[in-house]
C-alpha cells in the first residue's frame, strides 16, 4: 500500500510539480512540461506498482465484508469507446446524455439540519459519483487485467 502512495505521490509531483496541489497543470497543457527523464523513470516503475495494485487488490478481496447492500443510482461521464476520464456524456444505468440534458433533472436542496450543506438528487433519488460509479458504469473499457481484478 505504501509503495502504491508513494508512486502516486512521484507521478503527480513530476507532473504537477509537487506532490500536493499540483501547479504546472493548466486547462489544455502545461504551464510547465514534465520532464523526459523523469516521466521514462514512471514508466520504469510502473510494473512493479502494478505488480504491488494486483497483490492489494487479492488481499482486500480475499477480507470478509459485512453484508450491505444501499439502492442507488450510478452516475459518470462516458463515451462510446472508451474509458471516460475527463469528458463525454453523463451516464446512469438507463441512459447516456448530454449535460444540457442531464442538469435539469438533478434537484439541490439544502439540508434542514445544516442551513450551509447542500444535498442532490437525480429525478428525485440519491445518486453516486466518483471512483465506483465510474467502475460500475464503465468497466466493459478497463484492459483484461484490470478487469479480472475488479471482478
Amino acid at each position: 500500500a505504501l509503495l502504491l502512495r508513494n508512486f502516486g505521490n512521484k507521478i503527480i509531483e513530476i507532473v504537477g510539480g509537487r506532490s500536493i496541489h499540483p501547479l504546472t497543470p493548466a486547462v489544455g497543457g502545461f504551464k510547465k512540461a514534465p520532464d523526459q527523464e523523469k516521466i521514462k523513470e514512471i514508466l520504469k516503475e510502473s510494473s512493479q506498482a502494478l505488480s504491488a495494485a494486483v497483490n492489494l487488490a487479492k488481499f482486500f478481496s480475499r477480507l470478509k465484508y459485512p453484508s450491505f447492500e444501499r439502492q442507488c443510482n450510478f452516475v459518470a461521464l462516458s463515451l462510446p469507446d472508451e474509458y471516460a476520464v475527463y469528458d463525454g456524456l453523463i451516464k446512469t444505468e438507463k441512459e447516456a446524455e448530454s449535460i444540457s440534458e442531464f442538469m435539469p433533472k438533478i434537484q439541490e436542496f439544502q439540508v434542514k439540519e445544516s442551513p450551509a450543506a447542500k444535498r442532490s438528487q437525480f429525478k428525485g433519488e440519491s445518486y453516486m459519483v466518483g471512483a465506483l460509479a465510474r467502475l460500475n458504469l464503465n468497466s466493459k473499457y478497463l484492459s483484461p487485467k484490470a478487469k479480472s481484478v475488479f471482478r
